[in-house]
């Protein structure tokens, strides 16, 4: 037996509930049809270059600006190499390039030859000497601070794209461990500031239409018998803030009877990306006179 009457309709009409939402917080909270964030949505994107284009999934795009993207690898594979390649590969796009010198390691001429364009980069150094004279060390809070307030000058000033490169994640002091004794004991201090710090710079990144790359250490984990021998500093929260991540490693030595180590081939290995599939990989050489040769 048909049952009786007109059916209830599978979607109810939820028009009238979105527009008393908006009405009360306005904006786009809750429109009705709205597929939310698209990759094809952002409008600013930074030129990563032929090396690292193809394998993020796009060759014409490159870095999409407000998002973090993290370089891992282990000792002399060639990561702040690949940093420095960015960088110059983002002031020929016509952005502004600027370093976190973390590490306060900066080669000028290693990074000539990568492209970089030394009068043209805004360097932050983590160790300097003040206006009074005194040598001064910044505590990872303290380096957020400053990102924040050159990427909002340099963006008020320019309106043009940035690219902040930190070198490097391993090298940022807590607070914690700034101003204790050589021996105290402090639970993650690292990870705890990085996990805080993420989600209020994540939003300056948005503001400032800045791609921020953090260059990364591997690390070896102690007594592992199963699962990922190894591991990248600053615990295990930040992974989730990258929107993209690849791997530096060092496949071998190029040597001539002659001069002897010439270069070293490097591999680049995509193992997060949210702009298209992961595990892509890239070869690249470097030369030790000319740089990177893609």
């Amino acid at each position: 037996m048909k049952p009786t009457g007109s059916p209830k309709k599978l979607y109810p009409d939820i028009s009238r509930l979105v527009g008393e939402v908006q009405k009360v917080f306005g904006g786009d909270v809750a429109t009705s049809g709205a597929e939310g964030f698209m990759i094809s949505n952002v409008a600013n994107w930074i030129d990563a270059g032929p090396l690292l284009n193809p394998i993020l999934g796009d060759p014409l795009r490159g870095l999409p600006c407000g998002f973090f993207t993290e370089v891992a690898g282990p000792e002399s594979s060639g990561k702040t190499t690949l940093g420095y390649y960015l960088l110059g590969q983002a002031q020929k796009a016509g952005c502004i390039s600027i370093l976190a010198d973390v590490e306060v390691s900066y080669d000028a001429k290693w990074a000539r030859l990568q492209g970089v364009n030394s009068k043209q980069l805004i360097r932050i150094a983590s160790s300097y000497v003040n206006a009074k004279g005194k040598f001064k060390v910044d505590d990872l809070d303290e380096e957020f601070s400053k990102w924040e307030f050159i990427a909002k000058k340099s963006w008020r000033m320019f309106h043009r794209p940035q690219l902040l490169l930190v070198d490097s994640m391993a090298a940022l002091i807590p607070h914690e461990e700034l101003v204790g004794d050589f021996g105290d004991r402090n639970v993650a201090p690292v990870a705890r500031a990085l996990s805080k710090n993420f989600r209020k710079f994540h939003k300056v990144l948005l503001e400032t239409k800045t791609h921020c790359i953090f260059i990364n250490q591997m690390r070896s984990k102690i007594g592992v018998m199963f699962g990922a021998k190894e591991q990248t500093s600053g615990g295990r929260a930040k992974n989730f803030y990258f929107f993209v991540r690849v791997e530096v490693s060092k496949k071998k030595t190029l040597k001539n009877k002659k001069i002897g180590p010439f270069a070293i081939l490097s591999k680049v290995r995509n193992t997060k990306n949210k702009l298209a599939p992961p595990f892509r990989t890239a070869d690249f050489r470097i030369s030790f006179t000319k740089g990177i040769q893609v």
